[in-house]
């Protein structure tokens, strides 16, 4: 269970979550492993070197983005970068 908006209030949280996307409360960054059929990301990771090593197991015909990813639900945007 995510309890997003007292997550966002808490001003030491970054500490804790420094994947928190301040400019979405209840929302984390992540990097998501995208297979070119799928829409929604495969899987998601805390950094890009876990994302990449993730997909580099499954196979070599996807891409790495980076997202941001609604707690506890299956939401996300794609980002810049």
């Amino acid at each position: 269970m995510a309890y997003p908006v007292h997550f966002a209030m808490a001003r030491d949280i970054d500490q804790f979550m420094p994947n928190n996307d301040e400019l979405n409360p209840g929302w984390r960054l992540a990097w998501g492993v995208l297979i070119e059929a799928q829409v929604e990301p495969l899987m998601m990771h805390a950094t890009f070197e876990e994302a990449a090593g993730a997909l580099e197991r499954l196979t070599n015909s996807g891409v790495v983005r980076k997202l941001s990813h609604r707690l506890g639900t299956t939401d996300f945007v794609r980002l810049n970068g």
